[in-house]
């Protein structure tokens, strides 16, 4: 067993002691001159600060610094990006300035000096010793804010130059986007009665197109894209010329349309006619039989008419293209061309002239596309608005749009700067690289007036701080954009300047956080010019402040399936299919890698693994709240490895980000909610009965609801004398409903008894679910609390407000507290630990989520896209956006690296091997720290994780080494044979009894195959679909009415059905509907898609029964088969339907217990009925 890494060790240096000595002192005098310069008042700066390079220290001592200057505290405007940071740097100057207070002389004298870099004259202690007083005395205390609040200040101080009410109130995200889609459906309705609305119309294009939640995202990003657009329609003096300029971007003029393209493109005369006619048949004759069906189709295209020719051009399109919309490589095979030039001359002028048709074509979907989101969106938008200037409300953009509208209006800006100007005359901005346009229009407005016109007065010192990464900006989704941070220093240095005032840059690269190790890797990982390209102009190079404790990384093994399954997977393209009867294989790579992790974690702190403490200064063992778990994305991974965490008893933090209706404990006490409102609603009350509440079994909820009748469940428990106790409890509740408001109702059902619990109901909800039911149910208070402090009390409208607010919870992850933290790499921003692990890094950003709205920068033109397009200026367009979210991508690993202090370690889990040039964080960094391997560092031999590459301050084995082990080493070593874990510990689990969840009826154990069928493989599930679809609702229309209902659902474009195959469809469907046989199935009696769960033997079945009807006195079950065509008889029907309609059978019948149960098979193409 090798010896484990990271014991008590220290760095391995050939200098002397002395020389060491030297070395340190004068890093900590070069570390300590830099920040000084940065901090010092009398010029304006621009700091470009590196990760853990002590930032926020230099913004305090500068702050400091100009109060000790004699700056009054008001004077004094500090912005942050977040609440945290403005918070932090409070605390800091309020500590520092309280220690001031009254500490002796000797120590203030040494604070004075390093932060001045001089001895102070006693007249500076004793203005040091009377700052807190001057910081306390300050009107408001000094000005340390977020910019939105600053901007929130602005507005309250001139209302009525903002256009707005006096007591106007800011509404947090969750009132925001509560109201956003209240907004949303009071438009939707009003738009439902004016169906000549350019928005209505627009509206019914884009369902034309895109389901219901596509349209939702779509105005969403509308909404988003708000300051952008209203300056494109503010150049553009109105959305119609905007619009306007979207065509002439595309090069179509105002009439142009793809049916008139197509129309022209199918005349006579269009195309070579007899030129195609030869080349089709030679192919068609002599040709291959790949390239035979192609030249068939063009044969077919041309015997057509004008009018048939345009509705099939896709068809004759793909003749030529392939189904990337590019042109086919060969149309006949060599020999022939060969032999006749003429035709492949032919064939190719032809796919030119195909592909610029269809780009044309598709230039006009774009522009009709981006004609109708706009305009539905901006209504949208017009809205919401409405609603909020009713309730005098304003959400966070608000605040900042109207601030700058304050700071420009010609009116009334020069009073308003007037006024803002002669109480600022320092300002700092920290995290400007996250500042968006927006905010730096602020900052931009504020700052001008230091240094032009009457505000740059001589009499009076202003100055400007600005302190950045561009290497950490990573919030484009809030519109922040490292080219904007580079223009902006740009054009501040060229201000300043010209005003001849001091100005300089300053770059702070020395880093106090992260040991030597990291900060190596860090550097090589970004040395090449195209990993750095985006995150930095300069070539990444970070110094090491620190010089004890020891630094490691390494880079675990790639966890995907196994070869085998692997090579099955790529095997099976074309897709299959056919019914799946076998179960998923257990091999998740992710789960793997979260079980891995979850071991090493435990097996780091049980046997008294050590970091460096920077606080203490002495190595100390490994916590739990030393470690980081750093994601991309809150996907499945994060759920897994909290789970396998809590398996095996380590302390976790959870995820750090809740959304609030989607906790167990919160849905039950939602569902309880919905019962008071309406007590007839038997599911919700099912849902109550089964809650940790009442704690009611399944049998007992069997019991009651079996054999009701026509009554409701609710009747039932009333009736029931042995739920007396539970009638009571829910009439109780109904009671205190009706008088409380949400929030004291909410704390009554957790504060008071309930069947569950004789104590109270929050005992009662952690007792079933865990003690992590106990944040989101105090969240949940917190949210009604909101409500009630905003809303009339009405329980109906807390519930609707709740859900429709999509309520998000956002956890601080800064206080370890002893549990492992995981967060996402956006959200680990201003944090560090000693521990980092990155078990996420083999995802690369998908073209397919690119923002759907893509603008042109320079014609500041947007256009609608959501997929590739043909055109290739949109192509470009779209290929500059790609980039730019691949450059975030790799700032976002440079975050993600630099959180580490003395650990971190790169993990990575994938479907398949990642192809050599994938640009995936797991492979930028392999690649990268592969030349730099220490093949001699020990390797803990029994470690969970092996590593495949290692960087490490220390670990090589030789004699000097073990001279310099201290004690602490030896201890150590006797507390690890000690804590010698079990075998089992590292043993993987053995495999979970079948099944691993609840089956689906139609997938039981048995590997029967379906049977063969004539229907087309890619399209008969999709027609199957339709099918069922219909089935399940024709029913209820109204017999006159069923045809024209059938033939627009069947003529909707997402279903691609040609119109020969919605009139085969439409008069299979109605046929069996409308047939007296079949009656009993589709009358009164019969529900569909009824859903069913229970026990066949002794596995769990989960399933949806196509049509269950009541006949007589039997329970008939009908599962439709849409296969082509139907066996001949009952005995030729497939083993995997009797299974399935067996475990149907016999979940049913412990429903139905005085029913006879029946099942069947409706072939829906031979409307054939055959029972089993």
């Amino acid at each position: 067993m090798g010896r484990r890494a990271g014991r008590g060790r220290r760095m391995i240096r050939d200098q002397s002691s002395e020389f060491r000595v030297q070395e340190e002192d004068k890093k900590v005098l070069d570390v300590s001159a830099a920040q000084r310069r940065a901090a010092d008042p009398g010029s304006s700066v621009w700091v470009g600060a590196s990760a853990g390079s002590g930032k926020t220290k230099v913004l305090a001592d500068r702050v400091t610094r100009l109060l000790l200057d004699g700056v009054r505290p008001e004077k004094i405007l500090c912005l942050t990006f977040t609440r945290a940071a403005a918070a932090e740097m409070s605390i800091r100057l309020t500590q520092r300035l309280s220690r001031w207070a009254i500490c002796a002389d000797s120590e203030l004298d040494k604070d004075l000096d390093d932060l001045l870099g001089k001895p102070p004259e006693s007249s500076m202690r004793d203005r040091a010793r009377r700052l807190l007083a001057s910081v306390l005395s300050c009107p408001g205390g000094m000005r340390l804010m977020t910019i939105h609040a600053f901007a929130q200040e602005v507005l309250r101080r001139f209302p009525i130059e903002a256009g707005l009410s006096p007591t106007f109130a800011v509404m947090e995200e969750v009132e925001a986007q509560a109201l956003w889609h209240d907004a949303q459906s009071d438009l939707l309705q009003e738009l439902a009665q004016h169906k000549d609305d350019p928005a209505a119309l627009a509206f019914a294009r884009l369902v034309r197109t895109m389901g219901e939640g596509t349209i939702g995202d779509i105005v969403q990003e509308v909404r988003g894209q708000m300051p952008r657009l209203r300056l494109a329609m503010e150049q553009a003096s109105g959305l119609a010329t905007l619009l306007g300029r979207v065509r002439t971007c595309l090069e179509l003029e105002p009439d142009d349309t793809a049916a008139l393209f197509c129309r022209a493109a199918v005349r006579e005369g269009a195309f070579d006619r007899a030129g195609l006619l030869h080349a089709a048949r030679v192919i068609a004759e002599k040709g291959t039989k790949s390239f035979k069906e192609p030249a068939q189709a063009i044969l077919n295209w041309l015997e057509k008419d004008e009018d048939t020719r345009a509705e099939s051009i896709d068809d004759y399109a793909g003749a030529f293209l392939t189904d990337k919309g590019k042109i086919r490589k060969d149309f006949a095979n060599k020999p022939l061309l060969e032999k006749e030039p003429v035709i492949g001359e032919t064939m190719e002028a032809e796919a030119h002239r195909i592909l610029r048709l269809m780009e044309r074509r598709a230039s006009c979907e774009v522009a009709d596309e981006t004609a109708a989101t706009l305009t539905l969106g901006l209504r949208m938008v017009q809205s919401y608005e409405t609603a909020k200037t009713r309730r005098a409300a304003l959400d966070f953009d608000d605040l900042i749009e109207k601030a700058n509208a304050v700071l420009a209006r010609s009116d009334s800006a020069a009073w308003v700067l007037y006024k803002l100007d002669g109480g600022i005359d320092h300002m700092l901005v920290d995290e400007a690289q996250d500042t968006n346009p927006a905010q730096w229009q602020i900052v931009k407005t504020l700052a001008t007036e230091f240094f032009q016109g009457q505000s740059a007065r001589d009499d009076v010192e202003r100055s400007l701080f600005v302190v950045g990464d561009e290497k950490q900006s990573i919030y484009s989704f809030l519109k922040a954009d490292p080219r904007v941070f580079d223009e902006m220093r740009g054009y501040f240095e060229e201000l300043i300047h010209a005003a001849e005032k001091p100005f300089h840059r300053a770059a702070l690269t020395v880093s106090f956080r992260s040991a030597p190790a990291v900060l190596r890797a860090v550097d090589a990982v970004f040395a090449a010019d195209a990993v750095r390209r985006g995150v930095s102009q300069e070539p990444v190079a970070h110094q090491a402040f620190r010089g004890e404790g020891a630094g490691r990384v390494e880079v675990w093994p790639l966890f995907i399936p196994p070869e085998e399954e692997r090579k099955s997977k790529r095997q099976s393209t074309p897709i299959d299919w056919t019914l799946p009867l076998g179960y998923e294989t257990a091999h998740n790579p992710s789960a793997a890698l979260a079980a891995a992790i979850a071991g090493q974690v435990k097996r780091w702190v049980a046997a008294g693994e050590t970091i460096y403490d920077r606080t203490l200064k002495v190595e100390r063992p490994m916590t739990y709240g030393d470690i980081m778990v750093l994601v991309g994305k809150r996907g499945a991974f994060v759920p897994q490895l909290v789970s396998a965490l809590k398996k095996i008893d380590v302390a976790v933090s959870g995820v750090d980000r809740m959304h609030l209706t989607q906790q167990l404990a919160v849905m039950d006490l939602i569902a309880l909610l919905q019962f008071t409102l309406l007590p007839q609603d038997d599911l919700t009350l099912a849902t109550v009965l089964r809650s940790p509440l009442i704690g009611m079994s399944e049998e007992e909820l069997m019991r009651l609801a079996i054999g009701r009748g026509k009554k409701s469940l609710w009747e039932r428990v009333r009736e029931a004398a042995s739920f007396a106790a539970v009638h009571a409890y829910l009439r109780d509740v109904m009671m205190r409903a009706e008088a409380m408001t949400p929030l004291a109702l909410l704390m009554s059902v957790l504060s008071a008894p309930c069947p569950a619990d004789a104590i109270s109901g929050r005992r009662a909800m952690a007792a079933r679910l865990g003690a992590d039911a106990e944040d989101p149910m105090d969240e949940l208070l917190n949210v009604a609390e909101a409500f009630s402090a905003r809303h009339a009390p009405s329980l109906q409208a807390f519930l609707h407000w709740l859900m429709e607010s999509e309520a998000e919870i956002k956890r601080e992850m800064e206080a370890a507290g002893g549990r492992v933290r995981i967060t996402t790499v956006h959200g680990s921003k201003g944090l560090e630990a000693a521990v980092v692990i990155l078990p996420d890094t083999a995802d690369v950003p998908s073209r397919k989520r690119l923002p759907k709205i893509i603008w042109d920068d320079e014609a500041l033109v947007p256009f609608y896209v959501p997929r590739e397009p043909a055109n290739a200026r949109l192509r470009a367009i779209r290929d500059r956006v790609y980039d730019r979210q691949m450059e975030e991508h790799r700032r976002l690993l440079y975050v993600a690296l630099t959180r580490a202090a003395d650990r971190l370690y790169v993990g990575g889990f994938a479907k398949d091997a990642l192809k050599e040039d994938s640009p995936s964080w797991y492979n930028i960094v392999s690649r990268s720290l592969l030349p730099l391997h220490q093949a001699d560092v020990v390797v803990d031999g029994g470690a969970v994780m092996v590593p495949e590459i290692v960087l490490a301050d220390y670990g090589v084995q030789s004699s000097e080494r073990r001279v310099q082990g201290s004690i602490q080493d030896s201890a150590f070593s006797i507390q690890e044979k000690e804590m010698e874990l079990p075998l089992w510990l590292f043993t993987p689990p053995a495999a979970e009894p079948l099944p691993p969840r609840p089956l689906v009826p139609s997938r039981p154990s048995a590997m029967e195959e379906e049977p063969p069928t004539l229907s087309p493989q890619d399209g008969r599930f999709a027609r199957g679909r339709i099918i069922h679809r219909l089935l399940q609702s024709m029913p209820d229309v109204d017999g006159a009415q069923r045809e024209a209902v059938a033939q627009k659902y069947l003529a909707n474009p997402q279903h691609g059905l040609a119109k020969d195959v919605q009139a085969e469809i439409a008069a299979e469907v109605l046929r069996l509907i409308d047939d007296p046989a079949f009656a009993p199935l589709f009358g009164a009696g019969s529900r569909a898609e009824v859903p069913i769960i229970g026990l066949s033997g002794d596995r769990l079945i989960a399933g949806q029964v196509d049509r269950l009807a009541l006949v007589g006195g039997e329970v008939w079950i009908v599962d439709y088969k849409t296969n082509r065509p139907p066996p001949s008889d009952a005995a030729n029907i497939p083993r995997a339907y009797r299974a399935q309609m067996d475990a149907y059978r016999t979940v049913l019948a412990a429903i139905y217990p005085a029913h006879p149960i029946r099942c069947f098979l409706l072939w829906t193409h031979a409307a054939r009925l055959m029972e089993l």
